[in-house]
């Protein structure tokens, strides 16, 4: 990070300089070709008001001399409340204009001339106008806990978007001290999936410390605090590496097309400035209805008037503009809301009530009031933030409706040929949401991130230009759902057909031909949309089965010679009466065998191995073939290109994370030589040595337990089942 105390170029580069110097050459040393990154992370150093030269500055920006109005810093009135407001208007607008070019700006100008992307938090505690600094970056970023309220995104979000920088950045999953070592990715995932509906599409972790030394595990924190995102982690090759591929398989998605938001907020000429969020309005902006901040800036220079709608040059489209923070406004934006209003896009908020600024003449102010009136007396502007009204007046339609969801973030994104959305279910148990898209003659087709299985819905009706769906998903599911093919002369159906059909799955085939999935026996009757009858009838579908008996555990990271034990029951690792099982923290390896008949492995069956309860993620391996990684539930996976008839062989690595085995090594005296208050790290760590550890077997730099700590549950407790489907062709 950089910090500077002055407004000017020159105090900037000072601290840039020497920064720069050692990312060009560090990087150069470590990735010759690579490309290479500067961030300035969030603005926490306060308000600043003055600069050398600041006076003539000042002359020079608003025609008039500040020196006459000193005593407004020490709070005082100068003349009136109403002269001391305006220059005060103009002083917070100098002094965010001077931070934005002569700090933000200047950061990225440099950046630029040595070949540096440019990274930017652009946001803080300061003079800041958020979307102004946004215009700046390379790449913008916002920041999100996993344990807080997520409201630092959005000034990223909104500044790409109206700038046309299609990849937004954000600090990700930043953690108070209660996550620790207890973070996984499925508890991760939840965060992650709302910023994706915010707009996200990088994920800047953190953080991810240096471990010098890899003969410790944990090793090295970021203090007390977590998320510990390290390769250290117990789970970083299994659920790492499969969480690694569900995000790029999103965020490649995410950044496709242009994103869709129906409303543009304005958030006014005041300095500071930031964005807006939902429950900023009263009353709030309906669910349904998405929407982007925009600046003056913008406003005047980059947005075009076509059929009644606001166009971004990279075609992001918006049919409504929102006034917030509008009370007072500069003449120059008033007029061009003027001219938004008269190209017949609907404007709404309060009606503006004064000139912004202190060197307004009475022309001006009788202009202002005249446009004033003539925007507030056209019927597409509305002064109260009655949605409802104005979308039904204006031919609004919400573009994204869940049945008794008021709660369901979402984002969609407008591809050339296809409309794509996204979202997610935050409950804690599996979930049917009832949605109706706004979009019409097109198959929807669910994308599953965690795996990349696309599969196109035979069950949805499409009428007044929108597209109705049920989607089941599990507790923590999430799912892109595409409209790609012309949904013309393609046979659906009607979903108040379906009775009965919890274990039944319909779907398209490539040549849209409808198909059922399911594992229970019986005739099944639906009713096309056009009325017709369809059925298919399933028999003689083989039963599943449970694989019992003995199974071989393998505990490699335990200190005692003997590392396999036989488990007549899957337990819970902490049930053990053995204390190195009982704090175990790692991998385990699961042996067993199974038999499948023909029947089971016949033509159009498909079988599921469903793993029951596992703490937290587990590899398997059947008859030799690495089927996956499983790390959230449902803990389920295809198997059956790995079957064959008769005897198979199972293998389940179960990871679970390192909290049992720091709390069980707190039953120890510390042994390491560490003491947080010493000037260096004890000499062992710094001549890259194990750690003189007789009874604990782990070392961390911050301690987040103590002796008799909670354990969390463990290992693979199942029931390990498979269960037997099967495909059914419909007619």
């Amino acid at each position: 990070g950089l910090e500077c105390d002055k407004f000017n170029r020159e105090s900037f580069k000072k601290h840039y300089d020497s920064f720069s110097k050692k990312v060009i050459e560090n990087g150069k040393a470590v990735a010759p070709n690579a490309m290479q990154y500067v961030e300035i992370d969030s603005y926490e150093m306060g308000g600043q008001n003055w600069t050398d030269g600041y006076a003539d500055i000042f002359k020079t920006e608003k025609n008039y001399d500040i020196i006459s109005f000193l005593p407004l810093y020490a709070g005082r009135f100068v003349e009136s409340a109403e002269v001391s407001e305006a220059v005060l208007w103009d002083i917070r607008g100098l002094n965010c204009k001077l931070m934005t070019e002569n700090y933000f700006g200047y950061f990225a100008e440099l950046c630029k001339k040595d070949g540096i992307k440019s990274y930017i938090e652009p946001y803080g505690f300061g003079p800041v106008n958020d979307l102004d600094v946004g215009a700046k970056a390379d790449i913008n970023m916002g920041e999100f806990w996993m344990n807080r309220e997520m409201d630092m995104v959005q000034s990223a979000v909104s500044a790409s978007r109206i700038y046309g920088k299609n990849v937004i950045s954000a600090e990700s999953f930043t953690s108070t001290p209660e996550i620790n070592w207890k973070g996984t990715p499925a508890m991760a995932k939840i965060s992650g999936d709302l910023a994706w509906t915010y707009g996200i599409n990088e994920f800047m972790f953190h953080r991810f410390a240096h471990q010098a030394n890899p003969n410790v595990k944990p090793g090295m924190t970021m203090g007390r605090w977590g998320f510990h995102f390290d390769r250290t982690q117990t789970w970083w090759e299994n659920a790492g590496a499969s969480w690694f591929k569900y995000i790029a398989r999103g965020q490649y998605l995410l950044r496709q097309g242009v994103p869709v938001s129906d409303f543009l907020v304005f958030i006014g000429d005041g300095s500071p400035n930031s964005v807006y969020l939902r429950n900023d309005f009263k009353p709030a902006i309906p669910a349904g209805t998405n929407f982007d901040c925009v600046n003056a800036d913008v406003l005047l220079n980059r947005i075009v008037l076509n059929n009644k709608t606001l166009v971004l040059p990279e075609g992001t489209q918006y049919k409504a503009l929102i006034l917030k923070n509008c009370k007072t406004i500069s003449l120059k934006s008033l007029k061009r809301i003027y001219e938004i209003a008269k190209a017949g896009v609907p404007v709404v908020g309060e009606k503006p009530e004064k000139a912004a600024g202190y060197l307004n003449s009475e022309e001006d102010r009788a202009a202002f009031t005249q446009i004033c009136n003539e925007i507030w007396a056209q019927k597409n502007v509305y002064s109260e933030y009655n949605w409802s009204k104005m979308m039904e007046s204006e031919s609004i339609t919400p573009d994204f409706i869940v049945a008794n969801r008021k709660d369901i973030s979402f984002i969609h994104r407008s591809l050339e040929k296809s409309e794509m959305y996204f979202f997610f279910n935050s409950d804690s148990t599996q979930q049917h949401f009832e949605c109706s898209f706004r979009v019409d003659g097109k198959i929807p087709e669910l994308w599953n991130p965690m795996n990349g299985e696309r599969i196109k819905q035979a069950v949805f009706q499409q009428e007044n230009g929108r597209t109705m769906l049920t989607v089941l998903l599990p507790a923590k599911g999430s799912v892109f759902v595409m409209f790609k093919e012309s949904s013309a002369n393609v046979a659906s159906i009607n979903p108040n057909s379906l009775k009965n059909t919890e274990n039944v799955k319909l779907s398209l085939n490539a040549d849209n031909a409808i198909e059922l999935t399911t594992n229970t026996n019986g005739k099944y009757q639906f009713e096309l949309n056009n009325g017709s009858p369809i059925s298919a009838k399933a028999k003689k579908i083989p039963a599943g089965l449970t694989v019992s008996g003995n199974w071989l555990v393998t505990f490699s990271d335990i200190r005692s010679s003997e590392k396999t034990f036989t488990f007549p029951n899957l337990i819970d690792w902490t049930t053990s009466e053995n204390e190195e099982i009982k704090y175990y923290s790692g991998t385990a390896i699961y042996k067993n065998e199974f038999s499948i008949n023909k029947k089971q492995l016949a033509k159009n069956n498909l079988l599921t191995l469903d793993l029951g309860e596992v703490n937290i993620a587990a590899r398997v391996i059947i008859n030799g073939k690495d089927l996956g990684v499983s790390w959230i539930a449902p803990y389920c996976l295809d198997i059956t290109s790995a079957l064959i008839v008769g005897k198979n062989t199972i293998q389940i690595e179960v990871t679970n994370q390192w909290t049992n085995r720091l709390i069980g090594d707190e039953n120890y005296p510390e042994e390491s030589g560490f003491n947080l208050k010493q000037d260096l790290m004890p000499n062992w760590y710094l001549n890259n040595e194990p750690a003189p550890l007789k009874q604990r077997s782990t070392f961390c730099i911050a301690s987040f337990y103590k002796k008799g700590d909670k354990l969390l549950p463990a290992g693979l407790v199942g029931p390990v089942q498979i269960k037997v489907s099967r495909l059914n062709k419909m007619d």
